[in-house]
């Protein structure tokens, strides 16, 4: 054998290493964006029903109150016209 044969018997078994761990690499890779992706989903569901929930929320406690409260200003001003008068 020579040193040629040797060389490229070296070289053919350092490719076929690097080869399947760049593959398996890869594998892994994919695995961790396909998981990263899932949690995007989960994590965009989770902030729309958060904001829908959140609006409901808002119409229902604070809609209540803003309605006394314009009615309140109103008796105010109302109370105030009289008085002035």
């Amino acid at each position: 054998m020579t040193a040629f044969e040797v060389l490229v018997i070296i070289l053919s078994v350092f490719l076929a290493i690097f080869l399947i761990l760049g593959i398996a690499v890869l594998v892994k890779l994919l695995k961790v964006f396909r998981k990263m992706d899932e949690f995007a989903d989960k994590a965009n569901t989770f902030a729309d029903d958060f904001s829908g929930n959140m609006a409901d929320m808002i119409k229902k406690s604070f809609a209540p109150s803003a309605i006394v409260s314009g009615i309140i200003r109103s008796v105010r001003k109302s109370r105030k016209r009289k008085r002035g008068q």
